[in-house]
């Protein structure tokens, strides 16, 4: 980040969006440019600079770029809800958000106690939905004066600090569109005191003349930066949060900002670099077995269960899905060595160890398993079975036989369910075959 102006830093018109806490403002009339000194700047000068705005797109607070997101605000004008809000960064002038990035704000983070401005722990953390893409010119997030930079006196009292904002150019007017910036000097809470009757806390930091001479910040933009120089002179440091003042008609009278030090601790507990969470592990898959083939149903067996035997209708073929996922088998071909015979409707989903029967014809009655019909024309002195996917892409499952398929039973898995030979159903029991059953005619 750049600082242009020297010894002016960057930003500021402050807006005051803390009616009851800001108190009297500008008198009728009255313009912070003439009164208070505020002066334009681009948001290439204070690119952590970011519009607080509501459902509408109003603006209703500055806040800072910490992270892509995250960013640091006061907690009276951001309230605890996120519902509705968002934020506007890369932009100068309000009214043209066209080069800008809108975020919307998926969570508000409040610092704990906070029940008025006038009283300190006036901050908020706002957790951005999506991060923003920072640009290194237009947005950038902003490093804060901590400890080491309080040790060594840059936010001393005499400090010239520079806020920014779009603040209101009167009293009784809307936030500038323009983004401003006013220079102040930090004072101490000690010297402040007798302008505003009232014992700061550690967490606030004044700023302003109080000679008398001069009116400073008018209508605090909530959440508006205050930065002072970097060790080195050349960069900026966000040293307070525009939190509340006694109105800019009141001479004398310093603005009071959330001393950003204070609150470095808790947001760390928030704001972490850590890396990318992993993606999320594939889903599970599903894996296509044939477990059990009939090419030669014989004489008067109805394995169909539709009242008609048929050495056609009740040859089938069963399938068993044997992994961890569902297996969406819509619109998958079943064919032989002649070519395809058919397609699975839409719908067909196999559970983790679901079966499938698919027979050669009729209507399926009575089975506690998937069914499903249509011509195979299984040869029963040799065949071939493969199932493809949908889009023919992808052989599920496959098995080919001899002359052991005309043997008038079917030719199952050794062991069903398992990667296992084929042999005659009559080798494991009395059954000739067991459509949607176990070769021992049990359920799955």
């Amino acid at each position: 980040m750049r600082i242009p102006r020297t010894p002016r830093l960057l930003a500021l018109a402050l807006v005051a969006l803390v009616a009851a806490a800001c108190g009297p403002s500008v008198g009728p009339g009255g313009n912070s440019r003439e009164i208070g000194g505020s002066y334009p700047i681009s948001i290439e000068e204070a690119p952590w600079q970011v519009s607080v705005q509501d459902s509408s797109g109003a603006h209703l607070c500055s806040g800072s770029i910490l992270t892509d997101t995250f960013i640091l605000t006061a907690q009276h004008c951001a309230g605890a809800e996120a519902t509705g809000l968002s934020v506007l960064a890369g932009v100068d002038r309000l009214s043209d958000p066209g080069s800008g990035q809108r975020r919307e704000v998926i969570k508000v983070i409040p610092f704990p106690g906070y029940t008025d401005a006038r009283l300190g722990k006036d901050v908020s953390l706002l957790r951005l939905t999506e991060p923003l893409d920072l640009d290194g010119r237009r947005v950038e997030p902003i490093a804060i004066a901590d400890g080491r930079a309080t040790s060594l006196g840059l936010t001393d009292p005499g400090v010239m600090g520079t806020a920014n904002g779009w603040g209101a150019l009167s009293q009784s007017g809307p936030s500038s569109d323009d983004l401003e910036a006013i220079d102040r000097p930090l004072v101490s809470s000690e010297d402040a005191r007798p302008a505003i009757e009232l014992d700061l806390t550690e967490d606030q930091l004044p700023v302003g003349y109080l000679d008398g001479e001069d009116v400073d910040s008018c209508r605090l933009d909530g959440g508006a930066s205050l930065v002072v120089p970097d060790e080195e002179g050349t960069g900026a440091l966000l040293a307070g949060l525009a939190s509340w003042s006694d109105g800019c008609d009141v001479p004398g009278a310093p603005g009071i900002y959330a001393r950003a030090s204070s609150y470095t601790e808790f947001i760390a507990e928030f704001v972490v670099d850590e890396p990318p969470p992993p993606p999320p592990p594939p889903p599970p898959e599903g894996v296509l077995f044939i477990n059990e083939v009939l090419a030669d149903p014989g004489t008067g067996n109805d394995y169909n269960g539709d009242g008609v035997a048929s050495t056609t209708d009740d040859e089938f073929v069963e399938l068993i899905n044997v992994g961890d996922g569902e297996l969406d088998l819509s619109g998958a071909t079943v064919a032989d060595d002649f070519g395809p015979r058919g397609a699975l409707p839409d719908g067909t989903v196999l559970e983790p160890g679901a079966v499938l029967v698919i027979f050669g014809g009729g209507t399926p009655t009575g089975f506690e398993v998937q069914t499903a019909a249509f011509q195979l024309g299984l040869n029963n002195d040799g065949d071939s079975v493969t199932i493809t996917s949908a889009d023919g892409g992808v052989v599920l499952a496959a098995m080919s036989y001899a002359a052991e398929g005309g043997q008038d039973q079917s030719m199952v898995r050794q062991t069903d369910g398992e990667e296992s030979p084929f042999v005659l159903h009559t080798t494991l029991s009395a059954l000739l075959a067991s459509p949607g059953l176990r070769s021992d005619g049990t359920p799955f």
